[in-house]
């Protein structure tokens, strides 16, 4: 990663490395959260099926 933003700043100019650097923490971020998110609904619904399991036979 260091060298993309190195060569990212050496073409375009240091703002526009400092701007790549910041969307790409932020996809991070949006990334974790989204995984984080879809993985609580998953366990939502198989903790669903499982209590149905457990209360109906």
């Amino acid at each position: 990663m260091s060298s993309a933003y190195d060569g990212f700043g050496r073409v375009v100019g240091g703002g526009a490395a400092l701007a790549f650097a910041a969307a790409l923490l932020a996809s991070g971020l949006s990334s974790s959260g989204v995984g984080t998110y879809s993985g609580q609904v998953v366990m939502d619904g198989f903790n669903v099926y499982l209590l149905w399991q457990v209360f109906s036979g």
